[in-house]
């Protein structure tokens, strides 16, 4: 074991919780010590750093997630995917000049999914209340926590869009209209308010069961005053995205009172080629380059130094795929300073998955998206969730 290490080796006798956060990865050592298991310890942290990441996260995101029940010896997949709007249709888009759906904004939101996806993993695989899910994220908003330079950094560069575009974001996160100083404390209220309803619900409903009280947890977020506070905020207050234009939200409270997240079987696939194999266990989602008929490019890269995502691209006829390979490893060299050593084995390669015919670019996802974009090759979506989030070298 190596003496000294930024990522030290973490070992316990009944479990060990990590998140990125040290509040976060606390509360969850909390709810470990309190009883709870590693599902209960998941969801706690999620929570947490909804409120202490927000510019990596939030509880309007999403959270495909896989669980692995020691007792059932099975992996289960939960969706973790909320949908898009009923009335966000392509004729909608046409009848509104929108013929490419902007990385920000309103329009691209989708039903939140983390509240909806943990009640349904606390309840199937957890043993705590949703109230002792929730309580260390409340005392967190409640409280308040310091600010670190990582927050510092982004609050700065964003701070004039925070201003002028989304005002009650800064009325958080940009006090007095200055961006906080490291180690000054934010606090959020109305985000230990939101997760109180859910608790005082619960609360109502926990002589029917802890399932029962989970849901009626659950459903006062998606069927209740939450669900009703954002239909009714994104609908009245325009905001200016990318394309220019400012554009309202479209989601409604039937969007989020009709969704679920789901418990779904595991499916699984290889990617095959020279190297170690790869199994690919979903939720997940590949990429395709190249629009097919009635395609959208999907042009909203990302920068190349996105190391820790890794995904497949599959490559139709008509393209090269080792450029695109070569061309990737390049531009992930670059990105890294030089440190593509630090990730084991070959990160960007050609194989198979599946039955498919293409060949894939198997890689860290912004390397590959840094490639296309040199190389003028659109790419867009072709899978049903996220991203490949588990890995297997056999």
């Amino acid at each position: 074991m190596p003496e000294f290490t930024t990522r030290p080796t973490i070992m316990g006798t009944r479990g060990v919780v990590t998140s990125g956060h040290y509040l976060a990865t606390a509360a969850g050592f909390r709810i470990m010590e309190q009883g709870g298991n590693a599902i209960d310890a998941a969801a706690t942290m999620c929570f947490c750093l909804n409120l202490l990441e927000p510019q990596s996260n939030g509880i309007g995101g999403e959270v495909p997630t896989l669980i692995y029940s020691a007792k059932e010896r099975r992996v289960f997949a939960i969706s973790g995917m909320g949908w898009s709007p009923k009335d966000f249709t392509i004729e909608w888009c046409r009848q509104n000049g929108v013929d490419l759906i902007p990385g920000d904004g309103y329009l691209p939101a989708t039903v939140p999914a983390v509240v909806g996806t943990w009640a349904i993993a606390v309840s199937r695989f957890g043993t705590m209340s949703f109230s002792q899910i929730l309580q260390p994220v409340i005392e967190l908003a409640e409280n308040g926590y310091p600010v670190y330079q990582r927050m510092h950094d982004r609050l700065e560069q964003f701070s004039e869009s925070f201003l002028s575009l989304y005002p009650t974001t800064a009325a958080i996160y940009l006090p007095d209209g200055r961006v906080p100083e490291v180690g000054q404390i934010i606090r959020n209220p109305d985000f230990a308010t939101s997760m109180k309803i859910m608790r005082d619900a619960e609360e109502s409903a926990k002589s029917q069961g802890r399932v029962a009280g989970i849901e009626a947890a659950r459903d006062a977020f998606y069927k209740g005053p939450i669900a009703k506070r954002i239909a009714e905020f994104i609908r009245a207050n325009p905001v200016m995205d990318v394309s220019g234009e400012a554009h309202t939200g479209l989601l409604s409270e039937e969007d989020m009172a009709e969704w679920e997240a789901t418990v779904e079987q595991i499916d699984m696939a290889m990617v095959n080629g020279p190297g170690p194999r790869w199994a690919f266990m979903g939720p997940c989602m590949t990429f395709h380059v190249g629009g097919g008929e009635g395609g959208m490019a999907f042009n909203a890269l990302v920068p190349a130094q996105r190391a820790n995502s890794i995904t497949a691209i599959r490559v139709p006829p008509g393209h090269d795929a080792e450029a695109v390979r070569d061309l990737a490893r390049e531009r992930f060299q670059v990105a890294l300073g030089g440190g593509l050593e630090q990730l084991k084995g070959d990160v960007f390669r050609i194989g198979h998955m599946g039955d498919l015919n293409e060949p894939m670019i198997l890689g860290a996802l912004g390397g590959i998206e840094a490639a296309l974009q040199c190389l003028h090759i659109p790419h867009g979506r072709g899978g049903v969730t996220a991203a490949i989030d588990y890995l297997a070298a056999g």
